[in-house]
């Protein structure tokens, strides 16, 4: 059953890629310039409506570079380090108090690659990437989260006891995102996604409203770059992305093995949600070497027992070269 939901997941998403632009070749366009070196900090704690735990997708720490292709400056070459920590509805809780209704302690910490691509007409940009990386104790995502609450004198994780070994991480992806309407200063944009390997496997579709007075209509927040200014010193947008995520299978919620035992019982199969709504907004400041940027996200319970989930990232970028 699960082989054939898989397999319609699919073939639904080669036919949505296809529908929703066609494939044009590319040359260069001079559109990504310069060296960018980036590095984001993912957590719930920043949420705006928090109350202060760490719960779901606790937080992440991300560090990267990417660079135009020599030859080809419609190319863009990505290359990050990130690291990813999962932790209970409450991290207050012990490894006695977990059950199969809460969130399993989880580390991933990988390098990733990604190249994009501009199309001639710049109205289509398609993504490809591959991502290695390990799991459970080898990941060091206890030490991480550790280190970070005593820098800040927060309560200190209780539950990492428990934490799932997934072994090591291997993911492939792809992104295509069209352009369909570039006015003055607002962009509408369609999104179409797989990731598929080890833990993770998942396909979403998406729409995009981006607020910028500014040519370049895809969102720079996701390639992590710098606009080019045309003339100003500094600039300012903005976006709202509505997402659907279709879910065939997340190990780290479905895997059933040894290494899911705790001392209470081991975590049995949990109700998963087929499908996960998603919503996120934000902002980004832009000078002509520097940017900062703010994104609140939201997403529907991931399976039956859980509850809604925010949290907020930050990224600082930093452009080296081009103009």
């Amino acid at each position: 059953m699960r082989s054939y939901f898989q397999w319609r997941m699919l073939q639904v998403l080669s036919i949505l890629m296809i529908l929703q632009a066609p494939l044009t070749g590319t040359r260069a366009q001079g559109t990504f310039r310069g060296v960018h070196v980036y590095y984001k900090f993912e957590n719930d704690f920043l949420s705006f409506d928090t109350k202060g735990t760490d719960k779901y997708y606790s937080g992440g720490n991300r560090i990267g570079i990417n660079f135009p292709g020599k030859k080809k400056p419609d190319v863009l070459h990505a290359i990050s380090l990130n690291a990813e920590i999962y932790t209970a509805r409450g991290i207050s809780r012990t490894v006695d108090m977990l059950t199969i209704d809460d969130y399993p302690y989880s580390g991933i910490s990988y390098l990733a690659y990604r190249q994009s691509r501009l199309s001639k007409d710049k109205r289509n940009l398609f993504s490809f990437g591959t991502s290695v990386g390990l799991t459970g104790s080898h990941s060091y995502g206890r030490e991480m989260q550790t280190m970070m609450h005593k820098l800040i004198h927060y309560r200190l994780p209780l539950g990492w006891d428990s934490q799932i070994e997934m072994g090591t991480m291997l993911q492939v992806s792809s992104e295509h995102t069209h352009s369909w309407y570039t006015g003055r200063s607002i962009k509408f944009n369609t999104i179409a996604s797989m990731e598929w390997g080890t833990i993770f496997n998942r396909v979403m579709l998406g729409a995009e409203v981006k607020i910028r007075r500014n040519g370049f209509a895809f969102n720079e927040y996701d390639l992590q770059i710098l606009p080019s200014l045309n003339g100003k010193r500094s600039g300012l947008n903005a976006f709202l992305r509505p997402t659907l995520t279709g879910v065939v299978y997340n190990k780290m919620l479905e895997a059933q093995n040894g290494n899911l035992s705790v001392e209470n019982g081991r975590y049995r199969k949990r109700d998963i949600q087929r499908v996960v709504a998603g919503f996120s907004l934000g902002a980004s400041w832009y000078s002509r070497r520097m940017g900062i940027s703010l994104v609140q996200y939201a997403n529907s319970r991931e399976f039956r027992a859980a509850g809604a989930h925010k949290y907020v990232a930050v990224d600082i970028i930093w452009r080296f070269g081009g103009r």
